[in-house]
């Protein structure tokens, strides 16, 4: 568990190295103390984030123009401007005040007043400390609201609605703070407002007494709170037991298997409110994969034209309002990004689940993408970090070591296909209508990205020009390939939306090329199908395709493709055996069934935690 925790705090050699790269490019030498008061500015966001906040301010400003938590930059140097401080364009805000407001004793937190706070904390006052040091120290160590930084009165029901949407009431700026508190003022002034409490406490006591004077509240409205309006018009109900989010929908594996996934919720819990939700992009290419009778919503749009940090606070504010039971993550981004950076303390409340389908490859070869990027740190509270192949459950289980707590939470849901087994395999039936029949046909389809090695296909093509090559994809990722070296038995098509768009049963088989993979939903169901097979044997793939049931590729030279190629047009007798073991392979381990029931021991996890 030492790995993950260190991956998440801010020890003292990360604050060592924050020191010594401020010494190294402006000169001054942090001490201990001026870097822990500094880092306890953030220290509501999680250790993580606080200690890249911390980072940001003081070496990378033109980034930290924003007001984060208890340090305002604008309102700094504006008190440094009063104070008769000069403050240089060269130094940034958070390192001038470190240096020289600290001494001075400048607030840079609008809505601090030292005068109630100190009388509200007389041995504060008695000690002689600084009550802003004081209170940002207290404040950054609880975790269920903040020190009153001053006295305003409000109703004790909407104190307890602002903390519970911890997203709105933290992150809130402070520039409406005084008009807001007016507002309240005057309203809970009137007579006829009394008047109307007091009938509600003789009804129901549990009103309280909305006219507490001594109430902790913090600033509580932010320029989030126009998109977060606009962004619960579109949802269809206010709240939901379950959320499935993606980036996008888009023709793709992942967004088949939140389709599966969402529908399988749909069958194991059949009243419980289910929402769809989009996040990332509104792309939508792919409508039909989306189930029927579930409630979707594109909030896409929003989050895209706020971004960065904004973006999540505003989506772990929609979640905390919506307060589902469980979200489930299958590829979003910015899902991700929320719960990477606020999924801890938003665990305490929701089951937290994300899928994991395989790490990315940089082109030099090292690995990267969410498995990663997340898991090491969203692993320890994550209900269910859920891989679609035990290969990449036991990568992960070897590389971090998770403790067992930890590990238990790992499962593997194997996707199933959406069809049910053809009675009749491809192969026997496209090896029953091929007879004499002119040159051999093969099959291909994927994205044009790299990951996809279409450049291999082409190579492949180019090495058996008697074989005709069927082509089906486009690029999602990378940039269009060039079509000059394009051999002329190949030939691409646009994506296919169905299987019945493709000559499968006027075919020799199927060939699929990757540099690195999960379990490609397309080759579940072509295995479902009964269809012969060639692949490269990379990863979660060889737990489908193996030489018993295809014809598995190790080696990334054309060559060995076109050998293998050669030998399954070669043998039809062949391709229907190894197409018959595939399906049955896929029938026993990729069904709905068995999706259904692992997913259901998972859920039950919930009920036991």
């Amino acid at each position: 568990m030492r790995r993950f925790r260190a991956a998440r705090g801010a020890t003292p050699a990360s604050l060592r190295r924050i020191r010594n790269r401020v010494k190294a490019r402006f000169g001054y030498r942090l001490s201990r103390e001026q870097l822990a008061l500094g880092l306890a500015l953030f220290e509501l966001a999680d250790k993580a984030d606080a200690l890249r906040l911390l980072r940001e301010g003081l070496l990378d400003p033109p980034s930290f123009e924003e007001e984060y938590w208890f340090f305002s930059p604008s309102r700094y140097r504006s008190q440094a401007s009063n104070a008769g401080i000069p403050v240089s364009s060269q130094i940034p805000p958070l390192l001038h005040w470190l240096i020289y407001g600290i001494e001075a004793r400048l607030v840079p937190y609008q809505a601090f007043d030292e005068t109630y706070y100190l009388a509200r904390h007389p041995s504060v006052r008695q000690s002689g400390q600084w009550a802003f040091a004081h209170f940002v120290a207290v404040s950054s160590a609880r975790t269920d609201g903040l020190r009153a930084p001053r006295k305003t009165p409000i109703p004790d029901a909407y104190r307890r609605n602002a903390t519970r949407d911890s997203a709105e009431f933290y992150l809130a700026r402070e520039r409406d703070y005084e008009a807001s508190r007016d507002r309240v003022l005057n309203i809970i002034g009137r007579d006829e407002f009394k008047t109307i409490v007091e009938e509600f406490q003789d009804s129901d006591p549990s009103v309280g007494n909305i006219f507490a004077s001594d109430v902790d509240m913090a600033p509580f409205h932010d320029d989030l709170h126009l998109h977060e309006h606009q962004a619960r018009q579109r949802l269809p109900r206010k709240s939901y037991d379950t959320i499935v989010c993606v980036p996008w929908i888009r023709m793709g594996g992942a967004d088949l298997v939140a389709s599966v996934l969402t529908k399988s919720l749909a069958r194991l819990r059949p009243d419980e409110r289910l929402l769809f939700l989009q996040i990332d992009s509104p792309i939508v290419e792919w409508p039909d994969i989306v189930p029927s009778g579930v409630d979707v919503a594109d909030l896409s749009d929003i989050f895209m034209s706020i971004g960065g940090h904004a973006a999540e606070r505003l989506l772990l504010a929609i979640f905390r309002g919506l307060a589902p039971r469980r979200i489930l993550n299958v590829n979003s981004r910015l899902c991700w990004s929320v719960f990477d950076r606020f999924g801890e303390r938003l665990a305490r409340e929701t089951g937290l689940y994300s899928y994991l389908f395989c790490w990315d490859r940089t082109p030099e070869g090292t690995r990267a993408g969410y498995p990663s990027t997340y898991f090491p740190s969203t692993a320890p509270f994550l209900a269910g970090a859920i891989t679609d192949t035990f290969y990449l459950r036991d990568e992960l289980t070897h590389m971090y070591r998770p403790p067992p707590a930890v590990r238990r939470r790992l499962v593997t849901l194997r996707t199933p296909a959406r069809m049910a087994p053809r009675a009749i395999t491809v192969a026997e039936e496209a090896a029953g209508r091929l007879g004499a029949r002119r040159r051999p046909r093969v099959l291909w389809a994927g994205r044009l990205d790299r990951q996809k090695r279409f450049d291999l296909v082409e190579q492949i093509a180019a090495l058996m020009p008697d074989v005709d090559f069927e082509c089906w994809g486009a690029p999602v990722l990378d940039a269009p390939a060039s079509t000059a070296n394009r051999p002329a038995n190949l030939v691409l098509h646009k994506p296919f939306a169905k299987y019945e768009e493709l000559p499968l049963l006027d075919c020799d088989g199927w060939l699929y090329t990757s540099a690195w993979d999960g379990m490609p939903t397309i080759l579940v169901e072509l295995a479902n199908m009964g269809t012969p097979i060639v692949a490269s044997a990379v990863e979660g793939v060889c737990e489908l395709i193996a030489h018993d049931t295809g014809w598995p590729v190790a080696a990334w030279e054309a060559g060995a493709y076109v050998a293998a190629l050669r030998d399954m047009i070669a043998s039809p007798q062949e391709r229907v055996r190894r197409a018959r073991n595939l399906q049955f392979l896929a029938t026993r381990e990729y069904c709905t069934h068995k999706y259904d029931k692992d997913l259901a021991a998972l859920l039950a996890m919930e009920e036991s935690a």
